[in-house]
């Protein structure tokens, strides 16, 4: 009978203690999450002071603390997800990508934690708006660049101004690599164009003055003998006739060392020799060596 009693007592006994023990478990498991939630909230807070303050670099420590403490936690997320937002949108700006970091901006403006960031965005934004005026200021200079000539009009040429404006432009730190290919287009089309004009009007100055050596030639005189007689005279070659026979051409007559000279070719464009009317009125031929054959007086 005293051992079941006995029995009984130690049983209720070991029972007090377990559920004692689990209590205590319980308790502790709170106050852990209590002082976690704390550790939380309170680094949630002092992240927001920084970013009140300008401070990124300390309200991404607090936010990165948070999420350390609890990986959960969403407001942390928020946080922290909208300050690499921004920047994302500072990278975008210092990388020229206009519409990029435009976009970012319009995204960051609709978000409910945006008023902390109001005096941290002011520098990058107004970094943004010069850059869009300058690309405008240079866009500009592109349009006005493309009007320095008509593409359409064969004959119209570039000023010698538009390769300072290629320079300038190109040069510019604001260029974007749009217009860096747009103005390289102009110049290699501008260009080719200057060249083609250039050669065009080379070759038309070199006909003139052939012409004109033409002309002075067929004025010219030989002792009273003009390119008009000499070839007349050129006439009286004893072969004259075998060579129009051979389908020969004949040059137009030309002054060389004090004679008429006439230049005779076959018709495989080999030169056959030729004809020399000289201030005598003495006809004769010449072979490409140098030989001279069939000498007639006047």
């Amino acid at each position: 009978m005293k051992k079941n009693l006995f029995l009984s007592v130690f049983l209720i006994f070991l029972s007090l203690m377990v559920v004692g023990c689990a209590s205590n478990e319980v308790e502790n498991e709170e106050l852990e999450g209590n002082e976690k939630s704390s550790i939380v909230e309170e680094a949630i807070n002092q992240g927001k002071l920084a970013l009140a303050d300008n401070n990124l670099e300390k309200a991404k420590s607090n936010f990165n603390l948070a999420l350390l403490e609890d990986s959960r936690n969403e407001l942390a997320k928020q946080w922290k997800g909208i300050i690499e937002e921004y920047e994302k949108f500072v990278s975008a700006v210092d990388e020229q990508e206009i519409d990029v970091a435009q976009e970012i901006l319009s995204e960051l403006k609709k978000n409910d934690k945006y008023t902390l960031f109001e005096e941290i965005i002011k520098e990058p934004e107004e970094n943004l708006n010069i850059l869009k005026q300058n690309i405008n200021n240079l866009n500009h200079k592109i349009t006005a660049l493309n009007d320095l000539y008509n593409p359409e009009d064969e004959n119209s040429m570039p000023s010698e101004d538009y390769l300072y404006f290629i320079n300038e432009i190109l040069t510019d730190p604001n260029v974007t690599e749009e217009q860096k290919k747009s103005v390289k287009e102009f110049e290699e089309k501008a260009t080719e164009r200057a060249n083609n004009i250039l050669a065009k009007m080379e070759e038309e100055m070199r006909a003139a003055e052939e012409k004109t050596v033409e002309v002075s030639q067929e004025e010219s005189s030989i002792n009273g003998i003009t390119a008009y007689e000499a070839s007349n005279l050129a006439i009286r070659l004893p072969s004259y006739s075998d060579f129009v026979a051979n389908g020969d051409t004949f040059s137009k007559p030309r002054i060389y060392e004090g004679s008429w000279i006439i230049d005779i070719s076959r018709p495989n464009g080999l030169a056959e020799g030729f004809i020399i009317v000289d201030e005598n009125r003495t006809v004769s031929f010449m072979y490409p060596n140098g030989d001279v054959d069939e000498v007639t007086p006047y």
